[in-house]
């Protein structure tokens, strides 16, 4: 969480911008893919319903043509004579009987398939009671009981029409249990009516023009006969009840505009054809979402990345510059941008360059100025460690001199002249660590002389020896040792001056066994006052402060009776502004 939100104040302003873009570019997007799509549905449903009407008159050419090869059927029974001779006439002769069978049959071989390979379960009854099943079904009815049936009364008293009528079952063990439209035709001469030819369609042949058409679920298809029944649907729940109470559902619906209810009249059966198209549904079928969608989704992102490169191009001048503006402000004035971008961008990138150069060349001003202020104080100091370092060996060969101790005064005075070449002699700030031991020891010989050798000093070296050091930055602090730590001439005393080269520091760590102090004692701030105010030891601090601009260089530590540690801390590298002359 903390590294996106990181991210995301360095990156705010593209950031702001590519969001603002995003949802501009998806708002705008969705709104057009919104309204193709709704257009291309219109179309498409206007189109499938075209299309349906289309359907349709194929459906009722289809359902005239069946109608054709009924009555073509009816017609070929009608005028055969085999016929006409098994309906009219009485055989009590059974062989006879058989025999007008036989040539009633192949007289009508052709009659067993309508049109479109449709079984017409051809039956032909006589009034003479003879009844003949083209196909193997089995009658469900006696002849008598087919004779009291409605449709044959109503075939009987209007001899020129066909009879077109719906039963829920046919009148064999076939068609049994099976809704179906039963075709009846009444076969007349001069002398009245002597037979009827009657065939059974099934709801599900009959249906069948339609039903591998349309999709029932997008479109409902109901034939009703003059009376209103519905004899075939494809809605199979629908078949046997009334076509009335479906248009007032219809009108609801088509008032909403959730349907389209188109009507085809079948001539030839007297029926009513109604197609529903159900225009959810067919937009639903309509294979437009996933593509749309797709093709807007990939403009999206190619607009969307096409921008980001503009947006991130056109801001990464800006970006640019608040990553070094920090540098800047650290003291790194080296940090000056390229100027590139819209030309706002390119003036507040120019204006910021000419800034950054003012402020560099007046900062190296203050810099040359304060480098000058340094050297004059490091000047300063020389000359007041110089004085002090001169007294107190002029002080220590006087001792000598006193004590008739010649030679010791004349070696004395050649390790103090040695010193005095190396104090005065060159004004370099920083020497090697092998010419400050040197001058430690001419000082310590010195030191010896004046004080006696119950002090022991030792030197433990681990460092490079040609590393720089500051001048003379030992020298007063063994110095005070001999001075301060052992006021008791008499007792014996040890000095060890532990050097030792780190990773990026010089540690120089001078320790002795004196009297001490207690660093946490009011009293013994005072001793430690008096101990360490000589003006070497001050001196030693500021010039420590001044050379390498750090505090805490110097640590001093020390117990009562048991000694005090010096802590000398010297970098290692070499501040670019000190003066070597």
């Amino acid at each position: 969480m903390t590294k996106i939100l990181t991210f995301y104040k360095r990156n705010e302003l593209l950031i702001k911008l590519l969001l603002l873009f995003l949802v501009a570019t998806i708002s705008v997007g969705t709104v057009i893919a919104f309204v193709s799509i709704k257009t291309a549905e219109r179309a498409y449903v206007d189109s499938y319903k075209d299309s349906s009407q289309l359907l349709l008159s194929q459906m009722n050419d289809n359902y005239e043509s069946l109608n054709d090869s009924m009555i073509n059927i009816i017609k070929e029974v009608q005028f055969n004579p085999a016929v006409k001779h098994y309906m009219k006439d009485d055989f009590t002769d059974e062989t006879k009987l058989n025999q007008a069978i036989y040539h009633m049959k192949q007289q009508i071989l052709n009659t067993n398939l309508l049109y479109n390979n449709i079984s017409s379960n051809l039956v032909i009854l006589g009034t003479n009671k003879n009844i003949h099943y083209q196909s193997e079904g089995k009658s469900l009815y006696t002849p008598d009981e087919l004779l009291e049936k409605e449709y044959i009364k109503q075939a009987h008293d209007d001899p020129m029409s066909t009879v077109y009528h719906y039963s829920t079952k046919g009148y064999s063990y076939t068609t049994d249990g099976k809704p179906s439209l039963i075709v009846v035709k009444a076969i007349h001469d001069l002398d009245g009516v002597y037979g009827y030819v009657l065939m059974t369609i099934l709801e599900s042949e009959f249906s069948q023009f339609y039903s591998r058409l349309l999709d029932p679920n997008v479109n409902q298809v109901w034939i009703s006969n003059r009376d209103g029944l519905i004899i075939s649907s494809n809605q199979k729940q629908d078949i046997g009840s009334n076509i009335d109470q479906k248009k007032a559902q219809f009108t609801k619906l088509e008032a909403k505009n959730v349907n389209a209810l188109s009507q085809e009249k079948i001539y030839s059966f007297d029926y009513d054809l109604y197609n529903l198209v159900v225009e959810k549904l067919v937009a639903q079928k309509m294979v437009l979402y996933p593509t749309v969608i797709s093709v807007s989704l990939f403009i999206m992102f190619l607009v969307s990345l096409i921008a980001f490169l503009i947006i991130r191009k056109a801001t990464a001048p800006i970006y640019e510059l608040t990553r070094k503006i920090p540098d800047v402000i650290k003291g790194d004035f080296s940090k000056a941008v390229n100027v590139r971008g819209t030309s706002e961008i390119k003036g507040l990138l120019n204006a910021y360059n000419f800034m950054l150069g003012g402020l560099h060349n007046y900062v190296n001003q203050l810099l040359q100025q304060e480098q000058e202020k340094r050297y004059l104080e490091f000047q300063a100091l020389q000359l007041k460690i110089q004085p002090h370092f001169i007294y107190n060996t002029l002080t220590a060969i006087k001792f000598q001199v006193i004590q008739n101790k010649n030679q010791d005064a004349v070696d004395s005075l050649d390790a103090f002249i040695r010193l005095l070449r190396n104090l005065i002699g060159t004004k370099d700030e920083f020497i090697s660590l092998d010419e400050e031991l040197r001058n430690l020891n001419d000082y310590i010989h010195i030191l010896k002389i004046r004080f006696g050798s119950n002090i022991k000093t030792t030197i433990h070296q681990k460092a490079t020896t040609s590393i720089l050091v500051p001048k003379l930055i030992i020298q007063p602090f063994v110095e005070n040792c001999y001075i301060h730590a052992f006021p008791n001439e008499n007792k014996l005393g040890k000095i060890d001056i532990f050097i030792l080269e780190q990773t990026d520091t010089i540690k120089i760590d001078i320790i002795d066994n004196g009297i001490g102090f207690d660093v946490h004692d009011a009293s013994s701030k005072t001793q430690e006052q008096q101990r360490f105010s000589g003006i070497g030891i001050s001196n030693i601090t500021e010039r420590l402060e001044l050379i390498y601009q750090e505090k805490d260089l110097l640590i001093i530590e020390s117990q009562p009776n048991i000694g005090t540690l010096v802590s000398i801390i010297l970098p290692k590298k070499i501040p670019l502004n000190f003066h070597k002359k």
